[in-house]
């Protein structure tokens, strides 16, 4: 995995996934499961890998179930392909669920 260009583009596309109804959160990484507080610049759940000629974005979410889950990962996906080069691959992995 190579770093993104910038880690406040990886924090745009966080708060972009954030922002739609039904992403509970991304996944939370192992520090943020091991203490109480929540770590705001934990993007374990954003992966950004840029290859030559090619960037790819792997994004896992923890899902509402009030909400129709697919539509969601729908919703992520256009999301992050909105703001990204033409040439981005975005796999969305919902990880769990949420009531």
């Amino acid at each position: 995995m190579t770093a993104p260009r910038d880690h406040a583009d990886a924090e745009s596309l966080a708060a972009a996934v954030l922002s739609i109804p039904g992403v509970a959160c991304l996944k939370p990484g192992v520090k943020s499961l091991l203490f109480s507080h929540r770590d705001r610049t934990d993007l374990t759940g954003l992966r950004i890998t840029e290859g030559p000629g090619t960037t790819r974005i792997d994004v896992q979410i923890i899902a509402h179930t009030n909400r129709p889950i697919i539509a969601t990962t729908r919703h992520v996906r256009q999301a992050l392909l909105t703001r990204t080069a033409p040439d981005t691959h975005v796999t969305v992995t919902v990880t769990g669920t949420l009531e």
